[in-house]
């Protein structure tokens, strides 16, 4: 291939790419402000300011651009390593509202695309695909949850004998549980502040060693 159409061809590529991120990000910002399902791939197109074939060509439907974000989110997820992680503040002087501003931060993250997050969680029973997407977030969530309350023990401010994993399970299902009922309900049952706080103490009751009511 001569020179001039690889560099052709490399910046038809790199147009591609930024498109294709184009999309996904107009995709994201749809479906948490308008739902899944009143979100055409037109109104993608239209949001991103490309013409609706330009969707098509890289996603042949709407269920193809979610398993793409949810893939996206994967990616974000997977390449937190442990340095990027809360762990000096769940080992520092006061681990109670460290515990209680991570808790906070992972309910305000949850509410960045609440609407992708709840159709992941609606459809995933049903979509053998979206439902091995979602086992394989939990599993990131909880392994990096792990790695926090060993940091903890380890430094002497979680109780020990627990074990992590076990604790992280339990902790992580926690919370995706009132999460999960804090945006489809919202305060509808319980103020949110009130929710969060109380399962701050929850959590700090079963982690801290000097914890005693």
């Amino acid at each position: 291939m001569p020179a001039s159409q690889e560099i052709r061809e490399a910046r038809k590529h790199s147009r591609g790419i930024v498109t294709r991120r184009k999309i996904l990000r107009a995709a994201g910002r749809r479906f948490s402000r308008a739902g899944y399902e009143a979100t055409s791939l037109g109104d993608v197109a239209k949001a991103c300011g490309v013409a609706v074939g330009s969707v098509y060509y890289h996603f042949s439907d709407k269920r193809t651009l979610l398993l793409a974000l949810m893939d996206d989110l994967l990616d974000h997820v997977s390449k937190i390593r442990p340095e990027g992680l809360p762990l000096e503040a769940f080992a520092g002087p006061n681990p109670r509202t460290s515990i209680e501003t991570w808790l906070r931060r992972s309910y305000q993250a949850f509410q960045k695309r609440p609407s992708i997050y709840l159709v992941l969680l609606g459809m995933a029973e049903s979509d053998p695909e979206l439902r091995e997407r979602r086992r394989r977030l939990d599993q990131l969530a909880i392994e990096q949850l792990t790695l926090m309350i060993t940091y903890g023990q380890e430094h002497g401010r979680f109780r020990q004998g627990d074990d992590p994993a076990a604790s992280a399970f339990i902790i992580h299902h926690s919370i995706e549980m009132a999460v999960t009922q804090l945006l489809v309900r919202g305060t509808e049952l319980a103020d949110t502040d009130v929710v969060l706080g109380s399962l701050s103490k929850m959590i700090c009751r079963y982690l801290l060693e000097d914890e005693q009511s």
